[in-house]
């Protein structure tokens, strides 16, 4: 039997859209509601809001098709309501885009401009990377005091990258900013600056997982203007010139510290034996860390604290659960 229901317009999908997310949802950012506003972006919808709507989207007689489902962070609210009401057609299959971790792609993507270098093994033991549970039992992927010197020393001691943290924590943020500019000043192929930006703070961006504040590792080099600098992010498998001044911003942020500078001139691949080496360091049979986490942050808020803060308290696992990926990456 067919359904019923005539098809709605995209007007009426709109209509539908506001009222679920004013409503049940009770996004806080509805004052940015229209239909230019980009669901991740300007709405702050995460993956986990996401599919709440989907949800609700689904009991109204509306499914939300995977591949829009997968496309929503960046897409508007009528280009939404387009899709769901069938007046635009289904967007073509893109390649695989996999994020796993933003220091060690930077640290691959240095490797890769060598040629020759098999840069996989860095990717050990990613999948239980570190994960951070705060104060507040929420489950994070990044906090001021995580020391990526795993990563750093490894990529040292398997291709002979040498890395030097320059960001100075005592430092005001403008004396690393004119750290920043001495090192594009001295920059060449071969030597790479890495600092940390806020990727919310870069409009022109996607911020695939709604992050605010969204600490994120990027290549930065200088361009022949001034006032453009060229921003290589190969976690994202993105690359384009950037106004200097937005990259700027997005460096002084407070939300963000820190900056790594990788010199390649001696890389060489990696030797079975530091393969094995850096296996057993990081290989643990009967070690779990994101599903302890998981667990004592759900534990937390079926006891002691309230259980409506549970879904914000899991909002970052879409971004760290994706390092489940680094078997892919390295198999």
């Amino acid at each position: 039997m067919t359904d019923p229901r005539p098809v709605p317009t995209p007007d009426a999908v709109m209509a539908r859209l506001a009222q679920i997310l004013s409503g049940p949802m009770a996004c806080p950012r509805m004052d940015r509601f229209g239909p230019d506003a980009r669901l991740g972006h300007d709405l702050g919808l995460d993956s986990v809001a996401l599919m709440t709507l989907m949800l609700h989207l689904d009991e109204d007689g509306l499914p939300m098709a995977e591949d829009t489902f997968d496309r929503a962070p960046g897409l508007t609210v009528r280009a939404l309501a387009e899709a769901l009401s069938g007046a635009t057609p289904a967007a073509p299959e893109e390649p695989v885009d996999i994020k796993v971790h933003c220091v060690v792609s930077c640290l691959c993507q240095a490797l890769k401009y060598c040629g020759g270098i098999d840069h996989r093994p860095l990717y050990l033991g990613l999948w239980d990377g570190q994960v951070v549970v705060d104060d507040r039992m929420r489950l994070s992927y990044h906090a001021p005091d995580i020391d990526h010197g795993f990563y750093t020393d490894w990529a040292q001691r398997l291709f002979g990258l040498r890395v030097t943290r320059w960001y100075d924590d005592g430092a005001p943020k403008f004396a690393n900013l004119a750290r920043l500019h001495a090192l594009l000043a001295d920059w060449r192929p071969g030597r790479h600056v890495m600092p940390m930006i806020d990727l919310f703070r870069l409009p022109q961006r996607d911020n695939k997982f709604a992050q605010d504040p969204f600490p994120h590792y990027a290549l930065i080099e200088p361009t022949a203007d001034p006032d453009t600098w060229l921003m290589r992010d190969p976690d994202f498998r993105w690359e384009g010139p950037l106004p200097a001044a937005d990259l700027r911003r997005a460096f002084l942020r407070d939300t963000v510290a820190g900056g790594f500078a990788i010199d390649a001139d001696a890389a060489h691949p990696a030797s079975d034996a530091a393969i094995a080496a850096m296996y057993r360091a990081t290989f643990d049979a009967q070690g779990v860390p994101l599903i302890d986490a998981i667990r004592r942050v759900v534990q937390a808020h079926a006891t002691a604290l309230p259980r409506a803060d549970l879904e914000p308290a899991l909002r970052e696992l879409p971004v760290i659960a994706i390092r489940k990926y680094a078997w892919w990456v390295l198999f």
